[in-house]
């Protein structure tokens, strides 16, 4: 998980190293089971995904990283995950699902 963030940065999130170290991260949270960690790694995935253009598998992961942030009930980490479902279905042509996302995101961060 160290080296994903450095990775998009230098390289951008599109890059194959970047999909390389997330999906190691990712194996290495199924091996330990509940991981804090986890929402992070899928949340990497997704924007990998994301821009390279595969976006159902972004909103695939977008959906577990909601999933898990409301199994948590972390307000910020529910913030992050509408945003970013909302800006993959803004991206796959649903702007009615992606406005309703990113409401819901406006409406944390206000709260």
């Amino acid at each position: 998980m160290a080296l994903g963030m450095p990775l998009a940065a230098t390289k951008g999130y599109a890059a194959p190293e970047v999909a390389r170290a997330y999906t190691r991260a990712h194996e290495l949270c199924q091996q330990l089971g509940e991981n804090p960690r986890l929402l992070s790694v899928l949340f990497g995935l997704c924007v990998f995904y994301w821009t390279r253009g595969k976006l159902g598998m972004g909103r695939e992961l977008a959906g577990q990283c909601l999933r898990l942030a409301e199994h948590v009930q972390d307000p910020t980490l529910l913030l992050q995950s509408c945003a970013l479902l909302g800006n993959v279905a803004l991206f796959q042509g649903e702007p009615t699902l992606a406005r309703a996302y990113l409401e819901q995101s406006i409406a944390l961060y206000n709260s």
